[in-house]
């Protein structure tokens, strides 16, 4: 299963790191959350992604993911997963028969697409890492906890 379809906080463990996740980013604290974020990056703040996560952009489920070195927060990362739906440029008889398909199967044409981002990122990376953190072994980590 994955572990964006788990509960919030469950632990995950890869050598000398941890994982935290958490599906509201109102249950992560603001200032720990932020305490590894630079004063001008907007873009990785709590606050800003609480906002995204408040806009409640349809067909999204999100999971923050906080990575500690023994109880030292290291690095922090957002993923998103959205429904993409591949006939949104579709109309005319192609639509209908698209309709006609999702009355027998919801999912029809539908896809979950796994980001470690947010859905508005304007094109910049969304995982933020403690200097002298190792980036190598967290990328690993987060990877490993997209593709369970």
């Amino acid at each position: 299963m994955s572990l964006l379809l788990q509960p919030p906080s469950v632990k995950k463990g890869s050598g000398a790191y941890t994982v935290r996740l958490y599906d509201q980013i109102e249950e992560v604290d603001a200032a720990e959350w932020d305490s590894i974020i630079s004063p001008d990056d907007l873009q990785a703040t709590h606050r800003f992604i609480k906002t995204c996560q408040s806009a409640e952009v349809e067909n999204v489920l999100y999971r923050h993911l906080m990575i500690y070195e023994g109880d030292r927060l290291v690095s922090v990362a957002s993923l998103s997963l959205i429904k993409v739906s591949l006939d949104l440029l579709s109309s005319g008889v192609t639509r209908a028969v698209i309709r006609l398909a999702r009355s027998l199967r919801p999912n029809f044409l539908r896809i979950p697409l796994l980001l470690c981002g947010l859905p508005v990122s304007f094109g910049n990376s969304c995982i933020r890492f403690r200097e002298g953190a190792d980036s190598n072994q967290i990328l690993e980590m987060i990877t490993g906890v997209m593709n369970l």
